[in-house]
């Protein structure tokens, strides 16, 4: 294999472009039919899949990519960047305000990319040394092949743009739009290349001016880095409750370098199609022609195959329901009526019932949630993945400024109604969502892991321990129980189970200063579980016991836990240490240690 540098080979640089037909009715004849597809080698996939979680973990960690950037980060998704533009512009209704909006397109935003000009941004980001030197490799020397219909063109190189196919290349493009909206002073958000802006306030006209004079940062931002913006592709909007604010905005002439930037009293971001009064009646009609549309496949599957109806529930499932619940925190303030009917017709072909049965009959036999408590789960675990994010995201900050805010919703926002959901949990299951643990941030999980004590290379593993070693072990044991002070406390903790998965169990022993006999500690956990889950209980189990079932005494003699556990990894992910205060007394140190 030839190499064009010492790290990536050439074959690795070159890929083959197929078109694959759209979706939608244009003529086969139509170039505008096809999409390009770009093939690149898998052996290549696997390397980069290496390196991109690798660059990924350093870049969250040291927090390269702007707060606003949403796309292709874990944790994040387009409804994180639904509710916030959506919630702003309920939050301008309530207030008596306006909301003005630019949706902003760049043009061939992947195959634009100056390579020159992002790996000069990867080094004064920090990203050196044999990583900064494998990427400027990687996008170098490129070339690709046209096959059409097993027709192959000739080969051409691609000196700009990142690989398209490629794994790393959404990574790589969101560094280097990491800065687009530096100089940006309204509310933005970005999914990948889809950028918003958006304003809100009393004057609508000044909004609209503020609005051109950030679209000019943006422009001479694109400008700088060689990427092109099409103005045909951007929109802008006025979002209202005033019809006359509504009309001359749309008379508003919004023009740069000449060209004319449209207005669309319906924009679609992210797949939601919005109005100018957000009652998202278009989008419903938009969702509900889709859903008919997968429906009629899944008809004529029925009609010309011979398929169980558990298969045609399944069906129904991943390719009808999903369209009928996307974005639903976002729009669930709404008339959802003609989605039930979907359900009902979906349903109704799918178990070989007239149309005409009830819509619960239906759900009852299929077990499918009715989609009005399908919307409301949603929205749950919307809200808890809010809850729990980092202060520093803008999700969290949105969040958090509602609940803050003392505005009466005249119009009930996103939000709204998702706190009212979280308040009826409460009040009907007594599940708090608040007690929720917080996410892991990168900052976290990148700290190194506790390492294993010297002694562990010499202990062995339990099942198959010599005698030398089980003597080695006690004295390793004894030596570091000794070491341990007399306001020490001491505990062994155990996780067992019977299969892996199958049913665990945990046991603990504690030996509290003060006290002559141990406090022993047994729990069955789960019927189907494992080892490490058996472990970590037993580790909390000792931790509550003392915390709050010992007496105040032994309590106040407790300064320091000391736990022995046979999980390493266990131990790795669970953080120990609390504060007594009910008791008037503080555990100050909690130190564990692997025993084999």
């Amino acid at each position: 294999m030839s190499w064009s540098s010492s790290r990536v080979p050439i074959k690795w640089k070159q890929a083959e472009v197929k078109f694959i037909r759209k979706s939608g009715k244009k003529s086969y004849h139509d170039p505008s039919a096809y999409r390009p597809i770009s093939l690149t080698s898998y052996l290549c996939k696997c390397l980069e899949r290496i390196i991109t979680s690798r660059l990924y973990g350093f870049v969250e960690h040291f927090k390269l990519l702007d707060k606003e950037q949403e796309g292709f980060r874990r944790f994040r998704g387009t409804q994180d960047a639904l509710l916030r533009i959506t919630q702003d512009i309920f939050n301008g209704f309530n207030k008596h305000e306006h909301t003005a909006a630019l949706f902003i397109d760049i043009e061939k935003a992947y195959d634009s990319v100056w390579r020159d000009g992002l790996m000069m941004k990867l080094k004064d980001m920090g990203i050196t040394g044999r990583m900064w030197y494998w990427i400027r490799d990687f996008l170098a020397d490129r070339s690709a092949v046209i096959n059409l219909s097993g027709v192959r063109g000739p080969g051409f190189s691609t000196d700009i743009g990142l690989p398209q196919g490629s794994v790393i290349s959404p990574l790589l493009f969101s560094l280097f739009i990491a800065d687009w909206y530096e100089k940006v002073k309204s509310e933005k958000v970005k999914f990948a290349d889809d950028g918003t802006i958006w304003i809100t306030g009393k004057e609508w006209q000044g909004l609209m001016d503020s609005l051109k004079d950030d679209f000019k940062e943006v422009i001479n931002w694109a400008n700088k880095w060689r990427l092109k913006l099409s103005i045909v592709k951007t929109e802008f909007c006025m979002f209202s409750l005033d019809t006359k604010v509504l009309d001359e905005a749309r008379k508003y002439t919004f023009a740069i370098d000449g060209q004319t930037v449209k207005y669309n009293q319906n924009p679609k971001i992210l797949g939601l199609t919005m109005d100018e009064k957000l009652k998202f009646d278009c989008h419903l009609e938009v969702v509900e022609r889709k859903a008919l549309r997968s429906l009629d496949s899944l008809r004529k599957v029925k009609e010309t195959e011979l398929i169980s109806t558990g298969c045609m529930l399944q069906l129904y499932k991943a390719l009808v329901a999903p369209i009928l619940v996307y974005a639903a925190p976002v729009w669930q303030t709404s008339d959802c009526v003609g989605l039930d009917k979907v359900q009902r017709k979906g349903l109704s072909v799918c178990l070989g019932i007239p149309g005409t049965a009830g819509l619960e009959a239906l759900e009852v036999e299929a077990g499918v949630k009715p989609l009005k408590l399908r919307r409301e789960e949603l929205a749950l675990r919307q809200a808890a993945k809010i809850m729990t994010k980092d202060d520093g995201t803008s999700i969290k900050q949105s969040w958090d400024r509602f609940i803050e805010s003392d505005v009466v919703e005249r119009r009930i926002s996103p939000y709204g109604k998702m706190n009212v959901q979280v308040a009826d949990m409460i009040s009907n299951t007594g599940i708090a969502l608040h007690c929720l643990e917080k996410e892991a941030t990168f900052s976290e999980s990148l700290r190194p892991t506790k390492r294993k004590p010297e002694y562990w290379q010499n202990l062995g593993s339990s099942k198959n321990r010599s005698k030398a070693q089980e003597t080695l072990s006690r004295e390793v044991i004894g030596n570091i129980i000794e070491s341990c002070d007399e306001n020490t406390a001491i505990a062994f903790t155990d996780g067992s189970c019977l299969g892996n998965p199958g049913p665990c169990g945990a046991g603990a022993c504690i030996f509290l200063p003060g006290r002559t006999e141990p406090i022993l500690l047994k729990h069955p956990v789960t019927s189907c579980g494992s080892i490490l889950l058996g472990e970590l209980i037993a580790i909390k189990m000792t931790i509550l016991q003392i915390k709050n079932k010992t007496t105040k005494t032994e309590l106040n003699l407790t300064k320091k836990l000391h736990i022995f556990s046979d999980s390493q990894c266990a131990i790795g992910h669970l953080v120990l240490g609390w504060e007594a205060d009910s008791h008037k007394a503080t555990i100050k140190e909690v130190k564990t240690d692997i025993k084999m």
